[in-house]
């Protein structure tokens, strides 16, 4: 006969405690600076020094680009 010496109630109960451990992901070795990179940091400059105005209107190129010449200002003011 076989006697379990830990009585398991609902307090201590452990394999209910516990999540479950997921495996570790090697770690992603990407390079420091790219080409793609240096390009998104000069967009960035360039985006930071515009005025309200120029953001406006490459807003608006953006949006015809998108969705077609169609749209109406009272559409893209909410933007």
């Amino acid at each position: 006969m076989f006697v379990d010496p830990k009585v398991r109630t609902r307090d201590n109960y452990h394999g209910m405690k516990h999540k479950a451990l997921a495996p570790k992901k090697p770690a992603k070795d990407y390079p420091a600076v790219t080409h793609g990179s240096r390009v998104a940091a000069r967009g960035r400059q360039k985006a930071n020094k515009m005025t309200d105005a120029q953001r406006e209107e490459y807003f608006r190129r953006g949006m015809v680009l998108i969705y077609g010449s169609g749209l109406s200002k009272k559409t893209i003011a909410g933007h």
